[in-house]
């Protein structure tokens, strides 16, 4: 995703982790699920949501990467992979050796904090991308 946040554009869906992840039951294309909770409000593994499409995402001001990747989650969506503490995003891990990219004050973050990354996200226009029929 280095490579990808570096040229701005990220052509396939997203890969993200919520806390609430539900027991049993994943949807497409999960095949299976380690969810716990039986809470109404509980995400099955596997669940794709993406940003509306009239959402105009260069009126935002995001950062960079958060353009990047909001524009990934609009035209491909972020697909639910597991469960953790928060939302989350997975990234390709650096290889041996290599020194972590996104920790770089020059890579594609561009010195920017955690939080200041995905802090103009908009996450209220997230919808859910019912799953195919079988």
């Amino acid at each position: 995703m280095e490579r990808e946040l570096q040229v701005g554009r990220i052509r396939h869906a997203l890969a993200m982790s919520v806390p609430a992840v539900q027991a049993g039951s994943p949807v497409w294309p999960a095949q299976r699920s380690d969810g716990r909770s039986h809470a109404l409000y509980a995400i099955p593994e596997g669940t794709r949501f993406r940003i509306r499409p009239d959402v105009d995402l260069a009126s935002l001001h995001l950062s960079a990467p958060a353009l990047a990747i909001a524009r990934a989650a609009q035209s491909y969506g972020m697909i639910v992979r597991d469960g953790g503490g928060s939302v989350g995003f997975y990234a390709e891990a650096p290889k041996n050796g290599q020194r972590n990219p996104y920790d770089r004050a020059s890579g594609p973050f561009a010195g920017l904090k955690p939080w200041e990354i995905l802090s103009k996200f908009p996450w209220k226009d997230l919808e859910a991308v019912p799953p195919p029929v079988s």
